[in-house]
């Protein structure tokens, strides 16, 4: 594309959107980082479960160096890295907008949809705020130019008319990335929840 590009770029825990405002086109890239999470966070809890019950918990040498082996930090890192590399690329020649992601904003979420134990621990541990700050430490290497934004309705705001969107499918992400469709009940338009939020941050 040309040098005036403005890409809207959507972090969330499985996947990041990026919506060419010049173009009007967008890209997922799938993660699944909640599979990881979720995937060490059970192995972890049944390791625990098992080396509790034979040896007790307190300074037990075998069950560090067990979860140790899970690498979970390691993995997530690798995937963030890899991630931020990618989508930096994609837009390289352009100017980019990101939402403004408060710290906490997290625990903010969770309490809002009062989520408990493995659902609370994976958003968590995703860290949506860690992948984006590996995204703008790779935009800056690159002499990328960005912004960032309110994040307030970039999600649940219609990016042609304004109005107020309807979920059309379940917001569930637990088993990995599924397009969670919106619709407009004003002028009937209906997309992808994470291609909405990527286009109302580039507008």
């Amino acid at each position: 594309g040309g040098s005036g590009e403005v890409y809207g770029i959507d972090v969330n825990e499985n996947n990041v959107t990026i919506y060419d405002h010049q173009n009007g086109r967008a890209i997922t890239i799938v993660t699944n980082l909640s599979k990881i999470v979720l995937g060490y966070a059970y192995r972890r809890q049944k390791l625990q479960e098992k080396w509790s019950r034979l040896y007790g918990v307190k300074g037990n040498r075998r069950l560090v160096s067990s979860l140790k082996k899970l690498r979970g930090k390691w993995v997530k890192r690798d995937v963030k890295l890899k991630l931020a590399k990618v989508v930096a690329e994609i837009m390289r020649d352009g100017v980019v907008v990101l939402e403004k992601l408060p710290k906490g904003f997290q625990d903010k979420v969770l309490e809002r949809g009062r989520l408990k134990g493995f659902d609370a621990h994976r958003l968590k541990q995703a860290s949506i705020r860690g992948i984006q700050r590996a995204i703008i430490e790779k935009l800056e290497e690159n002499g990328t130019p960005y912004v960032l934004v309110d994040p307030r309705g970039t999600s649940s705001k219609c990016p042609i008319c304004n109005s107020k969107l309807v979920p059309v499918t379940g917001n569930a992400q637990r088993n990995g990335w599924r397009p969670r469709l919106v619709k407009c009940p004003v002028c009937g338009f209906t997309h992808d929840r994470d291609v909405v939020g990527a286009m109302n941050i580039a507008r």
